[in-house]
């Protein structure tokens, strides 16, 4: 297993993992097409791309936008590879803090435990987050449409600043 920078070769594989995990419509070309605002990195095993990070810094705050991990490799250690390489990052441009939202689906949220270990706390909570933003869309989370799943905004204060 080894974590690696994005590459151009990686961009279907990357959108493969986002349809999995989350249906049609998700926003790889949004991301892929603007990688000089994206540190991305991703995850191989034998040449299979099983993971990938995504995060973006903006305002002196690194946003992490996703980490999305083949079921098969998940309980494997590469969510906190991935979340290493983010708070290095992070603190290599001495932002203030680093920010995700993690989805809480009926009353479990999937990355809880690899945030609280790497110091994240709950900082908000906003309940039917997307499906306020996009009635329209299929939730593969929580099967309902538009989506019911809650939003949990999760912060860490970074020794940069």
């Amino acid at each position: 297993m080894i974590i690696t920078n994005y590459r151009d070769e990686y961009k279907q594989a990357i959108d493969d993992l986002q349809k999995a995990q989350w249906g049609e419509g998700s926003d790889s070309d949004d991301i892929i097409s603007s990688l000089n605002n994206h540190h991305i990195k991703v995850a191989l095993n034998n040449n299979e791309v099983v993971g990938v990070s995504v995060c973006k810094i903006n305002n002196n705050v690194c946003h992490i936008d996703f980490i999305i991990i083949k079921a098969a490799f998940q309980k494997q250690g590469i969510g906190s590879l991935f979340m290493k390489d983010i708070i290095e990052y992070a603190e290599k441009n001495n932002v203030s803090s680093i920010e995700c939202e993690a989805i809480d689906v009926l009353g479990k949220v999937n990355s809880e435990r690899l945030l609280e270990k790497f110091g994240f706390s709950c900082s908000s909570i906003e309940s039917n987050y997307w499906g306020n933003l996009y009635p329209d869309f299929d939730c593969k989370e929580c099967n309902h449409k538009p989506c019911i799943c809650t939003m949990k905004k999760y912060k860490k204060i970074t020794n940069s600043k």
